[in-house]
């Protein structure tokens, strides 16, 4: 893949044209240089929002969200303790770190511990069921009658303890909060 040639440097830093913006990654070329061509990769950031009992939104940054999954002992939530909490993951298109634009929003449900960190148990259950729907997705099956019912049930159950669905309305309204709150 060519990465620029403006000037036998492997990178171009000159201003783009402006065709950079956008969900796929292109080709765009130098205003100053037009033999000058660059790649354009989106830059995305991630963002996690714990939907309060009253509605309210909480923002809680990618890097604490992550620690949290991943078990860290300093990041714990003592008020969400023995909880299960809606979230929203939010998508966000970035242009030099600053937020230009939401991408995709997802509904899920996060189980804490006693101690009010992220229940290990629930997201190894979690991470368990998603396999045996991928399992559903990759499999052609041998072309007999028999149907393997185990992906199907897993999917229900895991719509039931780990997804939840805002009607569109609500869906629109969050994205719109969401929206607000990054400065869009």
């Amino acid at each position: 893949m060519d990465r620029g040639n403006c000037e036998g440097k492997p990178s171009c830093s000159h201003r783009m044209d402006g065709k950079t913006k956008g969900a796929k990654v292109q080709r765009s070329t130098c205003i100053l240089r037009p033999t000058c061509t660059t790649m354009y990769v989106m830059q995305l950031g991630f963002r996690v929002f714990f939907v309060e009992d009253d509605g309210c939104l909480r923002s809680i940054p990618w890097p604490t969200y992550v620690g949290l999954y991943f078990g860290f002992p300093t990041v714990r939530f003592p008020e969400y303790a023995g909880r299960a909490m809606r979230c929203v993951h939010v998508v966000i298109e970035m242009e030099d770190r600053v937020p230009i634009g939401l991408l995709e929003t997802i509904f899920f449900i996060t189980h804490f511990n006693t101690d009010g960190g992220m229940d290990q148990d629930k997201k190894v259950e979690r991470q368990r069921l998603t396999m045996d729907i991928r399992a559903l997705q990759s499999e052609e099956g041998p072309g007999e009658c028999v149907i393997d019912m185990k992906p199907r049930l897993s999917e229900r159950r895991y719509d039931r303890e780990f997804r939840w669905c805002p009607t569109r309305e609500e869906a629109a309204n969050f994205e719109q909060r969401i929206a607000k709150m990054l400065g869009l």
